[in-house]
């Protein structure tokens, strides 16, 4: 099939597969606009791989875009502020080209799976995935500056991957036993040394860091509430150190 560009039709909301599109349900390689004026509207990705790119910013009104479960696509995701997600386990973005996310102050529903292989993900605002992960598989990931908030940040693949944080800060903030952060050194390339990592746990059990033999930057250790001892492995190698608490 050739790439094509596929656009929402009409202001309804629905099943992403039985709506009206341009010419067909889109296909892995095709590009996804919704730029309806929507009001108080779902829809809803009943398609395991939604698209290629995906761009929300034309779109207005109040609209939630809801994820099946494992929902796949591969290219930039736009999002726009005043529309929310939800549903579904992850979502996962292959990028084999040069992309970029934009969230535009929208926190994900759900898990995100990051996977470039040879291409390469550029973020273009702050990331929040809310009470979910951040799994970095592999290919070259750079924050842009921008900060990442999740419950628990994963690059422990072991296949090739490029990190740039810059001077962005990685909150993590898991309410129960969790490992917060779980990194391999094998196939890692980071440059992180002028990042932060705060870690604002409120949990009252165990966690982990499992930084690898890596740099990091500055990490502050806050916990409100929380009492759970935080253990760190991997001989990782720190800036700074702040903390807050007593465990």
């Amino acid at each position: 099939f050739p790439v094509t560009i596929q656009t929402w039709s009409g202001t309804s909301g629905g099943n992403w597969s039985a709506n009206a599109w341009t010419t067909r349900v889109p296909l892995p390689q095709d590009d996804v606009i919704i730029s309806s004026a929507f009001a108080g509207v779902t829809i809803t990705n009943d398609m395991p791989r939604a698209g290629r790119s995906i761009d929300f910013s034309g779109s207005s009104g109040t609209l939630t875009w809801q994820l099946g479960t494992g929902t796949t696509m591969y290219g930039s995701l736009t999002l726009r502020s005043g529309m929310s997600m939800t549903g579904g386990t992850s979502l996962t973005i292959y990028f084999a080209g040069t992309y970029t996310l934009t969230t535009a102050g929208v926190s994900l529903g759900n898990g995100l799976v990051l996977s470039g292989k040879s291409g390469s993900m550029t973020l273009q605002d702050a990331l929040n995935t809310g009470t979910n992960s951040v799994n970095f598989q592999d290919g070259t990931i750079d924050t842009g500056g921008f900060n990442i908030t999740s419950t628990t940040f994963i690059s422990n693949s072991g296949r090739t991957r490029n990190l740039t944080f810059g001077s962005s800060t990685i909150t993590t903030n898991f309410t129960s036993a969790a490992t917060l952060h779980s990194w391999s050194a094998t196939g890692l390339t980071p440059s992180a040394a002028s990042s932060t990592y705060s870690v604002t746990s409120t949990s009252a059990s165990a966690m982990t860091m499992a930084m690898a033999a890596l740099t990091h930057g500055n990490l502050t250790i806050a916990g409100g509430a929380g009492s759970g001892a935080i253990t760190f492995t991997g001989n990782s190698t720190w800036s700074k150190l702040y903390r807050d608490r007593e465990t």
